[in-house]
């Protein structure tokens, strides 16, 4: 019985030894393989005829399409782990380039990338609507078409120089504490917080549905503000509408529809010219006021 049981246990030892054997080749086998796909495959994705040489550019003004074009590129130079071109037609980072052309100019709403072909790559720009005119200097309505303004998105963002608008297309802000900076400092700037240009944006919009014939608002530092309508009477002259920021813009907008409306009608029916030299909304629902002489 004992001879049997050293004999077994000598089988099983060897037995084990060459399993462990058989395990280590295969393991090593194994990771050859996989080692020489993966320098296949690194070396098919550096191949001219399955990699992007040529940006195309869709949209968006000519004069920036270089930089679109060197930003994509940029976006496309290195390789993944060391081991994978960024360039090959089938793993180029989408996303990282969409982000790089983005970031070339505040005037680009997006940016969708595609490949065309196997060497191209498609950039289709969309760029920004105007929200509403920047105005740097302080307002001046004996000048119809003042200087100094600029496009601004939704957010509040300045992205573009405008040219000399007078048909109140757009709502027109003035904010003189940018008229310190430099073209370049400008655009790309906020001309006021996010939060507040929407506010401001949703007060003019009420303002224009509610019939008043906008100038612009002045933006002043400490929440305070200045609008300018086109007085009741004589259009050709500006009222200043006083109002800030310490009650909500919806309660000082109703304050000044339901006084002018009360004080237009009482014009018309006493045969008086209306015409404003300010108003003021500062005060809750006490709404004050000086005619104009």
């Amino acid at each position: 019985m004992r001879s049997r049981s050293r004999l077994s246990s000598h089988q099983s030892r060897k037995f084990q030894s060459r399993k462990k054997t058989r395990t280590a080749v295969s393991g090593a086998i194994i990771v050859l393989g996989a080692v020489a796909w993966i320098i296949a495959l690194s070396r098919l994705t550096t191949l001219p005829s399955l990699s992007i040489n040529e940006v195309y550019i869709k949209g968006g003004e000519n004069n920036i399409a270089p930089e679109l074009e060197q930003a994509a590129y940029g976006a496309m130079d290195g390789s993944y782990l060391g081991l994978f071109a960024k360039s090959s037609s089938f793993i180029f980072p989408s996303k990282a380039i969409a982000a790089a052309v983005m970031g070339v100019s505040p005037q680009l709403a997006s940016v969708s990338v595609s490949r065309d072909g196997f060497n191209g790559l498609m950039l289709t720009v969309t760029e920004k609507a105007p929200a509403a005119l920047i105005c740097t200097d302080l307002p001046d309505f004996s000048n119809s078409t003042p200087g100094g303004c600029y496009f601004a998105d939704g957010t509040g963002r300045v992205y573009e120089a405008a040219p000399a608008i007078s048909d109140g297309v757009y709502p027109r802000y003035y904010v003189p504490s940018l008229g310190g900076l430099s073209d370049t400092a400008i655009i790309g700037a906020y001309a006021t917080s996010t939060e507040e240009f929407d506010k401001l944006q949703k007060f003019y919009s009420g303002l224009n549905g509610s019939g008043f014939n906008v100038d612009g608002i002045l933006v002043k530092d400490g929440g305070e503000y200045e609008l300018y309508v086109q007085n009741p009477t004589t259009a050709s002259t500006t009222a200043v509408i006083y109002f800030d920021h310490n009650q909500s813009f919806d309660a000082q907008l109703i304050n000044l529809v339901s006084f002018w409306k009360q004080m237009s009608e009482t014009a018309r029916t006493d045969g008086k010219p209306l015409d404003y030299d300010y108003i003021d909304l500062r005060y809750g629902a006490n709404v004050f006021y000086r005619l104009a002489q």
